[in-house]
């Protein structure tokens, strides 16, 4: 978004700035729940295709690459949305 500043007479972009929401504690944790259940079958679906595929050609390794980042990413969203 970009609007037009008087003073310096130019386009100037507007920062994004954090949001602020209030959401209820039993929401809060039944995502944390839910989180730590999507991580856990991450973790158990990894395990399950490094013992039966491995990870030596291409695919195999892509496939377990993406369980990883999506156990990393569940990671960091638990460990955000514990500090709420």
């Amino acid at each position: 978004m970009s609007f037009y500043d008087q003073e310096t007479g130019a386009d100037s972009w507007l920062a994004p700035s954090p949001a602020t929401a209030q959401i209820e504690v039993a929401t809060v944790e039944r995502t944390l729940a839910a989180l730590a259940d999507a991580k856990e079958n991450a973790e158990e679906l990894l395990v399950k295709h490094l013992e039966a595929l491995g990870e030596t050609i291409g695919r195999n390794k892509h496939l377990a690459d993406f369980y990883r980042q999506q156990i990393d990413e569940l990671n960091l969203l638990i460990k955000e949305l514990k500090k709420c």
